[in-house]
């Protein structure tokens, strides 16, 4: 009955007190919710018994009394205004977006979860799902002054975009490939991306692909780097203070982590050494520090830019490392083999836990916040 996380209903007087309830005369009323899945709340208004308007909730006959502008909660002695997403405002009854938060890919819906209480099960946002456009989303990318979200969808071959809260679903651009890899530059609002079954970098401007017509999007098309047939380049990120790409590769003949600048130019290799698959990779801009993930080797690196002063953060819990994002001392990475969302000290401190579990392929990851990419 459990199926990933379930929650299922049976007759109370579906048995005797001497001999026990029958569960087995059940129905099923959610499936799949995950192993996270620990306890629920029944709000029934039939179940309220306060004397008639004396409940403040109930008010406007709606649910959403006592002034709420989503909410509206009564214990029996005072009304409380909560929000299944987002924060409450400090006038106590309004919503308003989170700041910052992750946004993760589970394949066919994005999902997100928050920072500062991750243990918290009310996601910042709904899940952003949506069967025609949405089969099988792998790399993610942001522009945070529209709540813009971008990903890939390499069964469809596109790359789509769609704001957090999940409106204004559609196609950025079609026939892109095999999209692993995806970053905007918010400096120049120019979307990078890798191309594993083209083996190249591209770009595109934001703005001229907005502007123009679907069937026409692909003129705004610029390959930034044409790698070798053999090169699988993967994960990838920008540097806004020497404007440069930074990209994972794949190569069967020669894995490791290169840069260049935006240009194209300039290509260096930056890890060439104890790497067999380097699957993911993030900046942390502030402190300038590149985190690399290896599925192989099953372990989380960081180094200087130029590739210097290499350390491993975590083998703990790294066994199958897909996506990597970093930010407030703390390194996130969803993983195959664990299938789950998990965190590790940047510091390289023990202690590394999951975050979600019970999730079949969890893809791309992000952290999402204002200012990310400042060159300071």
């Amino acid at each position: 009955m459990a199926e990933g996380g379930s929650i299922a209903r049976a007759r109370l007087d579906a048995g005797s007190l001497e001999g026990g309830l029958n569960l087995s005369d059940h129905s099923v009323l959610l499936r799949h919710a995950g192993h996270s899945l620990k306890d629920f709340f029944i709000w029934s208004r039939e179940s309220q018994h306060a004397p008639e308007h004396s409940n403040p909730c109930a008010a406007s006959g709606t649910g959403q009394g006592g002034g709420c502008e989503a909410l509206c909660l009564w214990d029996g002695r005072a009304p409380r205004c909560v929000c299944p997403h987002g924060e409450l405002a400090e006038d106590g009854a309004s919503c308003r977006p989170y700041t910052a938060f992750l946004m993760y890919s589970r394949l066919t819906k994005i999902d997100s979860i928050h920072l500062e209480d991750s243990a918290n099960l009310n996601s910042p946002y709904p899940p952003i799902e949506n069967k025609t456009l949405m089969r099988n989303a792998i790399a993610l990318a942001y522009e945070y002054e529209t709540q813009t979200l971008f990903y890939s969808d390499i069964q469809r071959g596109s790359i789509n975009s769609v704001h957090f809260n999940g409106s204004d679903h559609q196609v950025l651009l079609d026939k892109c490939g095999a999209v692993e890899g995806m970053v905007l530059a918010a400096d120049s609002g120019v979307l990078y991306w890798t191309c594993a079954s083209c083996s190249a970098l591209r770009s595109a401007p934001l703005a001229s692909l907005r502007a123009a017509p679907l069937a026409r999007r692909r003129q705004r098309l610029r390959t930034v780097l044409q790698l070798r047939a053999a090169d699988r380049p993967r994960a990838l990120d920008y540097d806004p203070c020497e404007k440069r790409l930074y990209w994972t590769n794949w190569s069967e003949r020669r894995p490791r982590v290169s840069r260049a600048h935006v240009s194209g130019r300039e290509v260096q290799d930056v890890v060439t050494t104890d790497v067999l698959m380097p699957n993911a990779l993030a900046l942390e801009h502030d402190a300038r520090l590149l985190y690399w993930a290896d599925a192989r080797l099953d372990k989380i690196e960081r180094m200087r830019y130029d590739g210097s002063h290499r350390r491993i953060v975590s083998r703990e819990l790294a066994e199958h490392p897909f996506a990597l994002a970093v930010g407030g001392g703390w390194v996130w990475w969803t993983d195959w083999v664990s299938r789950a969302v998990l965190r590790a000290d940047v510091r390289g401190a023990p202690g590394a836990r999951t975050v979600r579990r019970g999730l079949a392929r969890p893809a791309g990851l992000l952290l999402v916040g204002p200012r990310r990419q400042q060159c300071e």
